[in-house]
């Protein structure tokens, strides 16, 4: 539970508002205004779950790495922020079907750790994982909508606060914690939230699945957001 009662929505835009981050919002009118949604989002930066949801004006309950919930500090700010970590398949399921049956949204870095260890190209993703399209394609009694969202950095500042490796005090068990590298922390000045194309999930979709014929459309889907992230990131502003 939050130590302090008060709207994530609200922290995030405090949060970002003290930091001096300048953000606008495209394609606002794309966020169905209802019903659940699972929203797959670029990383780039420490400031991203509180940019989404200041943009949206609504909680998100993003995944986050496990070791969130045991480094001090970062794990009341989770809970502050209502995020989910990916402490255990079954448990995360669990809990992303309870918050999306509810109508509520979930909020999916599928370029998983990949960020923590490198900075992203500011045009580019890292390649997708597909556990979105998983928890999408498994909630058959649910019209979820996938909801594709791109973070644009356009002006930012980029630190390197300490070794990756040492995040595995938290998580010993991360491969990608073994780099030798520093981890870079990325705090925009100025950022455009894009906001992607719906895609609705389809009912065949579901039989196929159940069906256990699951690799094609799961590729399908992953592909799909990727690809209209990338094109997001590469709009004019």
């Amino acid at each position: 539970m939050p130590l302090v009662d008060v709207s994530p929505v609200f922290l995030s835009r405090q949060l970002l508002a003290g930091l001096g981050v300048a953000m606008t919002v495209q394609h606002q009118e794309r966020l169905p205004a209802a019903g659940p949604v699972v929203l797959v989002v670029n990383h780039r930066s420490v400031l991203d779950i509180a940019l989404v949801m200041a943009a949206l004006g609504r909680p998100v309950h993003f995944v986050c790495h496990r070791y969130m919930s045991q480094a001090p500090g970062l794990r009341e700010l989770v809970g502050w922020l209502g995020c989910l970590p990916a402490t255990s398949p079954w448990k995360l399921f669990q809990q992303a079907r309870t918050y999306l049956s509810q109508g509520k949204i979930i909020g999916i870095f599928p370029e998983g750790g990949v960020p923590m260890v490198q900075t992203p190209a500011a045009t580019g993703t890292a390649p997708f994982q597909s556990g979105f399209a998983h928890l999408t394609l498994r909630l058959s009694q649910l019209p979820v909508t996938l909801l594709p969202v791109a973070l644009t950095s356009q002006e930012e500042a980029v630190f390197h606060p300490f070794p990756v490796a040492l995040l595995s005090l938290f998580d010993p068990t991360e491969p990608l914690f073994r780099s030798l590298g520093w981890h870079p922390m990325v705090v925009y000045r100025q950022v455009e939230v894009r906001i992607g194309r719906p895609i609705r999930a389809e009912p065949s979709w579901y039989a196929t699945y159940r069906r256990g014929d699951r690799q094609a459309l799961v590729g399908e889907l992953t592909d799909r957001c990727q690809t209209e992230i990338q094109g997001l990131l590469r709009e004019e502003s």
